[in-house]
């Protein structure tokens, strides 16, 4: 993953004007000086983020090693979920939208609202930053960063302009 996040931190600073991490869809292993894939499609699927950092948070449940935690996983996910928590927006609504989200090999129409608070990039976005909360959690971590991210899971647009799942216990934290 080196190379994906030393490519992504350029565009999520760069591209997104956000801290953290944009992880895309493919990565070639190189040193990047700017995004090698450019607006394509297959470029801007802000899903990718949350789909990354998910593999670090199975990897440390399967393990439940909080030395590899804290020196591998953590500092991914941490970035993963800094990308989100200053990508969504609040809207008039009081809720946290994502634009642009494009999902699977949808192109581009050209319009705002078919490129806003889509299915697959809400969700993995709401994984992510639970997942990350959680991780800080475990290791004690960065207690205001766990609060922010928790603000921006639990006060997300629904998915596709749905209103917003309101489910309780075990469906609440894992619906995603």
């Amino acid at each position: 993953m080196k190379h994906f996040l030393q490519m992504g931190r350029l565009i999520a600073q760069k591209y997104y004007g956000t801290r953290g991490v944009f992880v895309q869809l493919s990565a070639y292993p190189i040193l990047a000086e700017d995004d090698v894939l450019g607006a394509v499609p297959m470029g801007r699927m802000a899903y990718m983020t949350g789909w990354a950092a998910n593999h670090y948070w199975a990897r440390y449940l399967y393990t439940r090693d909080e030395a590899w935690l804290r020196e591998t996983g953590y500092p991914v996910m941490r970035d993963c979920a800094l990308f989100y928590l200053d990508f969504m927006k609040k809207g008039d609504d009081g809720l946290y939208h994502v634009f642009p989200s494009n999902q699977g090999e949808d192109g581009f129409s050209g319009e705002p609202k078919d490129y806003t608070d889509r299915a697959q990039v809400m969700r993995f976005a709401r994984y992510c930053l639970r997942t990350a909360a959680l991780a800080s959690e475990v290791l004690n971590t960065d207690p205001e960063l766990r609060e922010q991210w928790r603000d921006r899971a639990e006060h997300a647009a629904g998915d596709d302009g749905r209103p917003p799942y309101r489910l309780e216990g075990l469906e609440k934290r894992f619906y995603e």
